[in-house]
């Protein structure tokens, strides 16, 4: 007799596990669960596109002063391997893996 509970008799329903993906990593899993990294940290992301909002919300950096703030959002490792932006009002294609950088600015 094994047992495979040994320390979480919680409700365990939750252990989406393998960061890497799991079998199918031909960009068809949108029921799956993606790992993305937002300013250095993995995150689980579960639709197959994500907003320039959302990456805001994830980066938790909060509005900057000034008369004109915002944020620069940068990707690599994305769709076709491509590296490129989001802006205000725009979603990207979710891969596997993809890295996003989510820098405040404020343009005068």
């Amino acid at each position: 007799m094994t047992n495979n509970d040994s320390r979480g008799s919680d409700h365990g329903d939750h252990g989406q596990q393998g960061p890497g993906g799991n079998e199918g990593s031909n960009g068809q899993g949108h029921d799956d669960q993606f790992t993305i990294v937002v300013n250095g940290r993995s995150k689980k992301w579960t639709k197959d596109k994500i907003s320039y909002d959302e990456l805001v919300a994830l980066s938790g950096l909060p509005l900057p002063e000034g008369p004109n703030p915002g944020f620069t959002i940068t990707y690599h490792n994305g769709p076709d391997h491509s590296d490129g932006t989001v802006v205000p009002g725009q979603s990207v294609k979710v891969r596997n893996g993809m890295v996003f950088n989510v820098t405040p600015t404020n343009q005068s």
